[in-house]
């Protein structure tokens, strides 16, 4: 039996309950992570010891010493880092473990505090992929453009959705109410890379 395992699975900046989630899968069956990452993560073979794992988003630190020295002191142990600003830290499970003492953040206003940081993202892409929308859109009822422009204003626009709908979505969450639909990011980039290859065939071909 192999001993090392990679996964590529990809997940969206608000998607990172769901890694979380499969994180916690994983050990329970046997699979440790070793090294957590934007678009592939490595796992360990290991069925002596199972983790609980959580994931933080500070693209930012002024002091890293001093900010992993914190979760430490909840003991919690770091993995490392990616390049984009996310935090993997893990602990023992342990049998009577609290649903406190499996989360970062145990408080709502600090956990509120981190998403607020992601959210800037998707405040900022959502702005941007709209005015794309509204100017390509604009060349497109001028009747100024041909397919591939108008597939590209298809891609902006379902991106432009998928943002806003999350930001809302997250801010129904955030006042205590559950979303009534659920967008999976691999499938909406499943989607856009279609969109994409066939807007490069329609302008090359």
């Amino acid at each position: 039996m192999k001993d090392k395992m990679t996964s590529h699975k990809v997940y969206a900046v608000w998607e990172y309950e769901r890694e979380i989630a499969d994180l916690n899968k994983f050990s329970i069956e046997g699979w440790q992570l070793e090294k957590g990452g934007c678009f592939h993560s490595t796992f360990v073979r290991n069925e002596d010891v199972r983790y609980v794992y959580q994931l933080d988003y500070a693209p930012k630190l002024e002091d890293k010493e001093m900010y992993l020295s914190f979760f430490e002191e909840q003991g919690w142990e770091y993995m490392n880092s990616t390049f984009n600003g996310w935090h993997y830290f893990r602990k023992k499970y342990s049998d009577g473990m609290t649903k406190e003492e499996m989360e970062i953040y145990s408080d709502k206003e600090s956990l509120e505090e981190m998403q607020k940081r992601y959210e800037r993202i998707m405040w900022l892409c959502a702005i941007v992929l709209t005015l794309n929308v509204i100017l390509q859109g604009s060349h497109v009822v001028s009747g100024r453009v041909g397919l591939a422009q108008s597939m590209l204003l298809m891609i902006y626009s379902l991106g432009a959705a998928v943002f806003w709908f999350m930001l809302w979505s997250q801010k129904r969450k955030q006042s205590g109410k559950e979303s009534t639909f659920i967008i999976r990011y691999d499938i909406v980039l499943v989607v856009w890379l279609i969109l994409f290859m066939l807007t490069l065939l329609i302008l090359f071909i």
